[in-house]
């Protein structure tokens, strides 16, 4: 007859403290790689008169732009859900051919809604507040 295995002993440790992921800190990494993206067209114009001078930073703002536009869906996805990101995300797309349009304009939109969304957020904390001092 075989011996039944002894049951391990699972200690319980505590949870590590997990801070909530804010959107705002993708809005950092998010204007980088767009100032990167600008700057890179921006050497492109220098390359007219050569074409391989050209297209080295073309490939440079290309690879910012992807790195924009990847930060730019994280943001608006820990921000508003999958389905804000999503219409961002695909505006930005639509507006790429047209000069990086979508690459410098569609941030824009994103970070005026998060300030509004957080000020908003603030103001109804600092409301509460003073609504519990005054009690």
């Amino acid at each position: 007859m075989r011996e039944q295995p002894k049951s391990q002993v699972i200690l319980e440790y505590e949870r590590p403290v997990v801070e909530p992921i804010d959107g705002r800190e993708y809005l950092k990494r998010m204007r980088f790689w767009r100032a990167v993206t600008g700057g890179c067209l921006l050497l492109s114009l220098f390359g007219i008169l050569n074409v391989l001078l050209a297209i080295a930073p073309l490939v440079g703002a290309t690879v910012a732009a992807v790195l924009t536009l990847k930060y730019l869906w994280l943001a608006a996805y820990i921000e508003a859900g999958a389905g804000y990101a999503a219409r961002h995300l695909a505006l930005a797309i639509i507006l790429l051919p047209w000069a990086f349009f979508g690459i410098f304009l569609v941030p824009i939109l994103l970070e005026s809604d998060m300030f509004k969304w957080h000020a908003e957020e603030d103001w109804e904390a600092a409301r509460a507040m003073q609504d519990r001092f005054q009690d």
